[in-house]
């Protein structure tokens, strides 16, 4: 999806070379490769560096000041309930960290992961009361019955004993795995049976597809 979005063969074969030669060595980096190939008007070497943080070095003890840092300027109860909503959306708030800019994603995780629970030690589990909506029905054709969908809100009952994956280790999982996700609508095109979502969650993006009568949202919705 990201690579789609390189706009000209020779900005891809710049940023490929880069890649190749370890200049770009993160999906952060690749990221800022990608908008500065495509806005430069000619491609310099010593700006791409500066605008992709090319031999930038963040190291771990950087990483947990930074997360430190940001998450504790957070009420622990607010933490403690963002982090039960979702992970990747912690991991994308410290992505706009810019202390954290062109750290290593998986160290940024890793690093979250241990001060989380430290930061929010004490602190009651949330609970969330379970409840149903019912969404309306795609207008239906004049031979086809229309079709109702009741969406649980509540995470737990969506997840069931699912822990919350990172899109951006997916590609651990196995043909057939079961996973749960959650990020925000990052792309969308519904047809009248069928929907495409592209989601995002701070670690990396993944298309989705929705097999059946779905009610449109926009961009940049939770799911």
């Amino acid at each position: 999806t990201v690579w789609a979005k390189v706009k000209t063969p020779a900005a891809k074969s710049y940023v490929a070379s880069a890649i190749k030669s370890k200049r770009i060595v993160t999906t952060y980096q690749l990221d800022a490769a990608v908008r500065y190939v495509n806005d430069a008007k000619a491609i310099e070497d010593k700006t791409f560096d500066t605008e992709c943080g090319v031999g930038v070095t963040v190291t771990k003890e950087q990483v947990e000041v930074a997360v430190k840092a940001e998450l504790g300027k957070q009420e622990p109860a607010a933490l403690k309930a963002s982090w039960t909503k979702s992970q990747g959306m912690v991991l994308g708030q410290l992505r706009k960290v810019e202390a954290l800019r062109w750290a290593d994603p998986n160290t940024v995780k890793s690093v979250m992961e241990e001060v989380v629970p430290t930061l929010t030690a004490g602190v009651a589990d949330v609970v969330e009361e379970k409840k149903e909506i019912k969404v309306a029905a795609a207008a239906p054709k004049a031979d086809k019955a229309p079709i109702k969908k009741v969406l649980p809100v509540d995470v737990k009952t969506v997840r069931g004993d699912l822990p919350v994956s990172f899109i951006g280790d997916l590609t651990k999982s196995k043909d057939g795995d079961e996973v749960f996700i959650q990020g925000w609508a990052h792309r969308v095109r519904f047809q009248s049976r069928m929907a495409f979502i592209v989601i995002r969650d701070g670690s990396s993006y993944v298309q989705c597809v929705f097999d059946g009568a779905l009610d449109e949202f926009p961009r940049e919705t939770c799911i």
